[in-house]
This record gives structure tokens, sequence and C-alpha cells, in this order.
């Protein structure tokens, strides 16, 4: 003779196969964790790492673009056919040559140079790597920059000050 049947009064989230509800608790958890990423997908697009490598990019092509400018002085005006031309004598790191994403193992666009303008607004030095916006040094050695709240920062004398 055995005891009386005791009815089960619930199931345990991990409980797969038992009843229904065991499986509802696994849906509603791996709900909570989906949209806690869905949440932090902005930190993991933008962290704060990756804001100061557009602020870093945007330093590399100042740089660039004094380099450039040193360098016509001593060449009758000439652009350099390439910017690695500029290595030996103009830039004292090989490092603004390329992107600062590409420090941190990213793969990324290499820096496009276009030395025969049509116009002085034109871009001289671009780079497309940053999800804040294209980076864009001209020929008559302004900055473009996208509307940002980085924008309004350099602007308030936090950096290199963008000019019109």
């Amino acid at each position: 003779m055995t005891g009386p049947s005791r009815a089960r009064r619930g199931c345990s989230p991990w409980a797969w196969l038992g009843c229904g509800c065991g499986l509802v608790s696994m849906i509603g958890i791996l709900l909570v964790f989906l949209s806690l990423g869905i949440l932090g997908l902005h930190e993991r697009a933008d962290p704060a790492w990756n804001r100061q490598a557009y602020f870093d990019c945007q330093m590399n092509l100042r740089n660039l673009g004094r380099a450039i400018a040193k360098y016509r002085r001593d060449h009758n005006g000439a652009l350099p056919a390439e910017l690695a031309d500029l290595q030996q004598y103009y830039i004292s790191s090989a490092a603004w040559l390329h992107c600062p994403l590409k420090d941190r193992g990213l793969t990324v666009e290499e820096y496009r140079y276009t030395p025969a303008p049509a116009n002085p607004t034109d871009p001289l030095i671009t780079c497309a790597n940053h999800a804040q916006g294209t980076v864009i040094l001209q020929h008559d050695g302004l900055m473009r920059i996208p509307d940002s709240g980085l924008k309004r920062h350099l602007q308030q004398g936090r950096g290199v000050r963008e000019s019109q």
C-alpha cells in the first residue's frame, strides 16, 4: 500500500518536458534577454572607444592636412601622389595614415585620398569607417563633420574646431 498521491503544485522553469509551464517560462526568459540585448545595441555600436577613435581620426586628418601643406610648400604647390609619400619627412607617426579603428583590430577601409580637386571644397582625404558619419578633410583645409553631439563638443572648444 502506498501513501496518498500528491498533486503536482507547479513546475520548475527548467522542466523542458514536464508540463507546458516550463516551456513558457523558458520563452519568457529568452524574451527578457533578447530585449536587454536590443536595448544595449546602441552602446555596442557606439562605445566610448569608438567615439574616441572618431575624434582621433579627425585629428589624423588634420595632421595629414598640415603635412600636405608642408609638402606643397617644398614641392612648388604639387600634391603628393599618395599619402605614404608624406611618411619619411612630413609626419611623425605612420599611424596617421590609417583610421584608428584599425588599431582596435577591426577591418576598415583605408583613407580615400583624392589629390585632384574640381573645387576647394572637394574632399582631399575621407574616412568612411565611423557610425557617427564620414570624416572629410577638404582641399581648402577645412574639416567637414557630420551634425552630431561631437560636432557641438568640438565647436565649444574642447577639441579641433570646424571652420565654416
